[in-house]
């Protein structure tokens, strides 16, 4: 017994007396003061606490914590700086700014080398709201195959979890709805099944969480992905041209800038009535001298538009320079119907390149070389006018 523990003398009454000392120690396992350690604890989130455990034994016990889950101790320094350690020594644990990762059951472990070593069991708790974590907030599935739907749920003490649909609807557990729950410390994964999915459970599906703290939802959106859909596109491309269809543009494209093309050139082209008929032969069209879009220099326009226009009038007229025919000939051979139109036209396109020369001469005053090429034009056209108003009155 610890009572037994001391210094014991053993003494012989003789002449001469003698005596011999002996002490015995007697060693007592350690044993926890329920009244002075620490109980079940609950903290609020970022609020401090303090572990306390106190034990008796001889020799003195050593108190050593550690998590019963064999998670690390936070040990926080400060406000930034934390510390994790497997195990701490000392009778007093202090935890500063707790989180939810600090909840959880803590050992308070005494030992002397007496054996038994004997422990308790403190748990802490903190509490604080809901918190819901959705994977897949959009979620497609095939129609007719079941569809599970998935919330992670953290909160502080326990939560009333259940699901509702289109937020009027709440789901329960049967045939059609399998929900299934976790529960591990202060998180819970929430699942909840649809069997035999089909258009009637598209639609939004969301998962409320609720404690005395507050209350958290998460939503999932379901939408259906049909499989002839699927089929009947895989049918489309079989039959689709080999053609790739980037090329296909491009052709289609080529196709139409080419038909718009030949449009606008019979569009600028005159009616096939406008056209004379000189010596039983039909003659192109005369080309306006304005109508010339052709991007040059100005002084190459002049020359252009003097030498287009007198060959459409020797044209016109059935004059060719290689073999000259009489004028008589040619007058007998132009009908009456066609002098009055020849005429008129030769008198409009007169008035027209005059109107023209003057100013492209105006345009180009500023430059020495084409003010040169434009005088000599402008010289040629006064010198022609003049034969081509005779040309006319043979003709008459």
């Amino acid at each position: 017994m610890e009572a037994d523990r001391g210094c014991y003398m053993c003494q012989i009454n003789t002449s001469i007396m003698k005596k011999q000392v002996g002490c015995v120690d007697v060693h007592v396992p350690p044993d926890i003061l329920d009244e002075e350690t620490s109980s079940d604890i609950t903290v609020q989130e970022s609020e401090n606490a303090t572990l306390v455990c106190r034990a008796t034994g001889h020799p003195l016990p050593r108190i050593l914590w550690r998590r019963e889950d064999g998670e690390a101790l936070l040990l926080k320094k400060g406000l930034r700086e934390v510390t994790k350690v497997d195990t701490f020594s000392g009778e007093i644990l202090s935890l500063m700014k707790l989180d939810r990762r600090q909840m959880g059951a803590y050992l308070c472990i005494a030992s002397n080398d007496v054996p038994p070593a004997v422990s308790k069991r403190i748990t802490l708790n903190v509490n604080f709201a809901p918190i819901i974590k959705v994977p897949n907030q959009l979620l497609g599935a095939p129609l007719g195959t079941d569809v599970q739907l998935e919330c992670y749920v953290e909160a502080f003490p326990n939560t009333i979890n259940y699901w509702v649909k289109n937020r009027g609807e709440m789901l329960l557990d049967g045939r059609k709805h399998v929900i299934d729950e976790t529960r591990n410390s202060y998180k819970v994964h929430l699942k909840l099944t649809i069997k035999a999915f089909s258009k009637v459970d598209l639609g939004t599906y969301m998962c409320v969480s609720t404690n005395s703290l507050g209350h958290a939802d998460g939503n999932v959106r379901l939408y259906g992905q049909l499989q002839h859909d699927r089929q009947g596109h895989r049918r489309l491309r079989r039959s689709w041209p080999s053609l790739p269809p980037n090329q296909g543009r491009r052709c289609e494209s080529l196709r139409r800038r080419r038909q718009v093309t030949s449009e606008s050139n019979l569009g600028s082209r005159d009616p096939p009535s406008s056209r004379v008929r000189l010596g039983g032969e039909e003659k192109p069209p005369p080309v306006h001298p304005t109508k010339i879009r052709t991007p040059i220099s100005p002084s190459s326009a002049v020359e252009l538009n003097t030498t287009s226009a007198l060959a459409n009038y020797a044209t016109e007229a059935g004059f060719e320079a290689t073999s000259p025919r009489p004028l008589g000939d040619t007058a007998n051979e132009i009908s009456l119907t066609t002098i009055a139109p020849l005429q008129s036209m030769m008198e409009e396109s007169v008035l027209d390149q005059s109107s023209t020369m003057h100013d492209v001469s105006n345009e180009i005053s500023g430059v020495s070389s084409g003010a040169r090429r434009g005088s000599s034009c402008r010289v040629l056209a006064t010198l022609l006018v003049p034969f081509l108003a005779m040309l006319v009155h043979v003709v008459r």
